[in-house]
Formats: C-alpha cells, structure tokens, sequence
C-alpha cells in the first residue's frame, strides 16, 4: 500500500479537547475521515451527483460514548463532499445529547449530603462517601459548519470555512481560514491557518460569583430568603423562575469568551512509502473560563466537610503545541501510523501524547486499524482537591482555584479498532470500537483525615461506538 504522493491519504490530527462534547465530536470526524481515506480508491468510480459544478458524496456518522456510572452523550453528524477540478466544498451538520450524573468537584462525606441543583429551582442528596455530582437531565447541541478549499493554481490551495454551534448554555460562531503552498512537484507542503471564536456563556441560573460560598436552603428560614441569597451571588441577581431540571431561567446573564489560534505545518513525502509531518500551535482564550457548576469543599481538620465554594480560573489563557507524524508503507497491504504531540499552557498545563494505528488491508474490500493512545498531562497550578478551614478567609484564599478532575494531572489510555468494508455499489460502511481510560492523580497535601480514606479522584472507565455510512 502505497503512499499517495498528493497527500490523498492523509488523515486530521486528532487534537485533546477538554469539553466533553468536543471531543466526541473529533472522535466522529476522526471516523470520517479514516472512511473518507479509506475510500478515494474505490468511490471515485462511483456515480455522484452534479449540483454547482461539483460532484457530492454523502456521509452519515452515529457515536455513542458512554462512562461507567457516569454521563453519556449520543451524537449524529452528517456530512456533505462536493468536488469540482478546482475547489471541494464540506458541509457538516451535528447535533449531539448529554445526559447523567456528573461531579461537581466537592469532596466527599462520611455523611449524605445536600445540594442544590445548579439552577438554584430543587435540592437533591448525595450518599455518604459518594463523590457529589449533579444531574444532566438531557442536554442537546446542534452544530453547523462550511469549509472549502480552492486550487488558485498549481503552488497555491485556499482554504476558508465558517461553524456555528448552540446549546442552552453556550452559543458559539466561529470562522477560519488558511493558505498552502505545494513544492518539490507536490512532494512538499507547507502550511499557515488561522482561526477566531466568539462564544456566550449562559450558565443555568446566571454567572455565580467566583470563590462565593455554595448555598444550602437549610442554611435559611424561608424560601424567600434563600432566593435572595441566591440571586445576590449572581450577576445581575438572574431570575430562577420556573427552572426545572434542565430548563434554562428566564433571565439569565451571559458572559463572553474569545478564542483565537494559528497552526503552521510542513509535510514531506520522503519516498513512495513514507510521509512526515509537522505542526506547530499557539492560541489564546479571553474571557469567562470558569465552569459554573464546579465547586471546591472547605474541609477542617478531620478531613470533613463544612462548606463549599465555588471554583475561580484565571480569564485568560495561552495554548502552545508541537506535532509530528510519521506514516510508512509497511507492505503492500499495512500501514503504520505514529504521532507525538506535546502541549503546555500558561495554567501550568503540560501533556505528552503517544498514538499508533495500524492499518492492514485484508483485502481490496475490507481494512481494518488497531489504535492505542496514551496521554499524560501534569495538573494546573491552580488545582487543589480541598482547601482546609484555616486558610479558607476570604484573604487567604487563592485568586484561583478548582476541584475539576480534567485539571488534576492524569495518564489516560485509549485502545480502539477502525473498520472499514467497501460495498460492491462502492459505498463504504466503517464502524470504530475503543475503551477510553481516565485515570486522575490525587494530590495528598490537599487530604487530610476523613479525605485520607477515600478516593477523591476515582478512574473513568468509558467506551465509544462510532458508525459511518458514506454513499
């Protein structure tokens, strides 16, 4: 199996995303594009539609993640490949669900403890020595993009697209755009794209004030006291009417988030069965950063808990990456694909990332990839299980903190297999299988006492199904 000197076969990085839903929705695409590679061969014999000059093909995606004990998302993606002799347009359409139970940083009791919903509209109780979490009762997004990429001439490929993605707490419009210029009689390429973010934030019940203490209706002799309590630590004192569960309130405020990026890259054909990569990164983020529903635990010298606090993430951010790849011809019949990457990011964030796949071709109809993927990342400076009682004065806290397990450092390993089977009316079936394993750190000078005998952040066991249907 040869390497295609044009880069036909060249696959999307796949790079870490933090938001749940992010990553599904590059876990999805990662399938598409694997079909997509999988199929130049066979599908461009095939019988495509002409509509605006360009020849459409058709893929459809289903993906199912799902962590042990914990949430789970289902998500549909469509998408649409028009091909013209100059230009090639993509239109991609997502909409995606989240539901189930997920923590919400406090420690955990040797006693139940009470909670109120992140709306402010209900209580709701957590076991003794459970890890507090809250309910995501069915949470949708729906996503929109466009992207295409025009031949100006033979040196010169333009690339532009626009994405726009809404929830019930998260509004986002995004657009990008980026140039490549091809050498050494299309053996070589070198590339530069930007991109830029405009987001809303609209937590559930308003944007809480940071490091402000997390309220109980127990703490107050009415309803109505505790309300006006509740709506005082919110901007702008949100309104929590008729909020239910997953029901946005009628009022509540929005905060904003930029996000910004660059990506330069070269890629290299070495020979007929080899291809190198390289990419470097830099981004930066301004604005709301904080997740609304997260809290951190006061603890007092027993290890028990006395309150809570809600957590504070600086506003700002820069992201920093380096990426290479190297993909040989093995055989005929297999190809070997490895990618490295390292990240850092001025919230004290650092990771390695170590992937493999292995594609075999079983025959001219059906291939198949083993994956493994390790990730390690070192925690953000801010991070911290707990904060004990006699540092907890408004003075002594710090400016930043947070309980949030995606923050803590980690090692996770993802195991996976691609496959991918062309029909004889040369439509292309893939479907992806992987187990994905979190497995946080715990940090002891954050414990003491009660917090000494439990595991505070627990392994996330969880698995993938992803289905694709190009035609």
């Amino acid at each position: 199996m040869q390497l295609d000197s044009n880069f036909k076969q060249r696959d999307k990085k796949y790079s870490k995303k933090k938001d749940l839903t992010k990553l599904l929705s590059a876990a999805t695409c990662t399938l598409l594009a694997s079909t997509a590679a999988t199929a130049n061969t066979e599908s461009s014999s095939a019988e495509k539609s002409v509509v605006l000059g360009h020849k459409w093909s058709t893929q459809a995606a289903v993906l199912s993640y799902s962590e042990d004990g914990r949430i789970s998302v289902n998500q549909g993606l469509l998408k649409l490949k028009g091909k013209s002799d100059k230009s090639i347009v993509t239109l991609k359409m997502g909409y995606d669900v989240v539901s189930g139970p997920s923590e919400n940083g406090a420690a955990p009791s040797p006693t139940a403890q009470t909670f109120t919903s992140p709306s402010g509209a209900e209580d709701y109780q957590v076991n003794a020595e459970e890890l507090p979490w809250y309910e995501i009762i069915r949470h949708p997004r729906k996503d929109i993009s466009i992207d295409k990429s025009t031949i100006l001439n033979k040196a010169y490929t333009f690339n532009i697209g626009a994405r726009y993605s809404t929830e019930a707490t998260y509004d986002s419009r995004s657009i990008n755009f980026g140039i490549v210029r091809n050498a050494n009689k299309k053996n070589t390429q070198f590339s530069l794209s930007a991109s830029y973010e405009d987001a809303a934030v609209t937590p559930y019940g308003g944007v809480v004030t940071p490091r402000s203490t997390v309220l109980n209706r127990g703490q107050f002799s009415s309803e109505e006291e505790f309300m006006a309590a509740w709506r005082a630590q919110r901007a702008n004192g949100a309104s929590t009417t008729g909020l239910v569960g997953g029901i946005t309130s009628e009022d509540n405020t929005t905060e904003n988030k930029t996000v910004w990026g660059l990506i330069a890259g070269a890629t290299q054909v070495v020979n007929k069965d080899t291809l190198v990569q390289f990419n470097y990164s830099y981004g930066e983020s301004s604005g709301y950063q904080n997740d609304a529903q997260k809290m951190v635990s006061i603890i007092d010298t027993d290890g028990l808990v006395t309150s809570n606090i809600y957590e504070a993430r600086p506003d700002h951010r820069v992201k920093q990456s380096v990426y290479g790849k190297i993909k040989y011809s093995t055989s005929k019949s297999t190809v070997l694909d490895v990618n490295y990457r390292y990240y850092w990011d001025d919230w004290g964030i650092s990771s390695h990332t170590l992937a493999a796949g292995y594609q075999i071709e079983i025959s001219k109809r059906f291939k198949i990839e083993p994956q493994f993927r390790i990730y390690k990342q070192s925690d953000a400076d801010f991070f911290r299980h707990s904060v004990f009682e006699e540092n907890s004065n408004p003075d002594d806290l710090p400016m930043y903190l947070s309980a949030d397990y995606r923050l803590a450092a980690t090692t996770n390993y993802t195991l996976g297999v691609n496959f991918d089977y062309h029909l004889k009316n040369k439509h292309v079936v893939s479907v992806r299988l992987a187990t994905y394993t979190i497995n946080p750190e715990e940090d002891s000078q954050y414990k003491r006492g009660y917090l000494n005998t439990v595991n505070v952040l627990p392994s996330i066991n969880s698995t993938v199904v992803a289905l694709s249907y190009e035609f």
